[in-house]
């Protein structure tokens, strides 16, 4: 599963290199996924990750200084 990890963070951080927001799924129904998508026999998905186009949104003036927002 370690394995997984490290494979999920550098997806992630690349994504953001690339201008894209991602999100490290890891409490999902697998029975649900798994009915959904094809994957080898034997396999089981451990984490669902998501990678999407991401709009920073800038604070209003007034707000807190270090609140920022991700849009999807």
């Amino acid at each position: 599963w370690a394995d997984a990890g490290a494979a999920i963070e550098n997806m992630l951080l690349t994504a953001v290199e690339l201008g894209l927001g991602g999100c490290w799924i890891g409490s999902f129904n697998r029975e649900i996924l798994e009915a959904s998508i094809s994957q080898p026999e034997g396999q089981t998905a451990l984490y669902v990750v998501a990678i999407l186009r991401a709009k920073l949104v800038l604070p209003t003036p007034g707000l807190a200084a270090n609140i920022l927002r991700v849009d999807f």
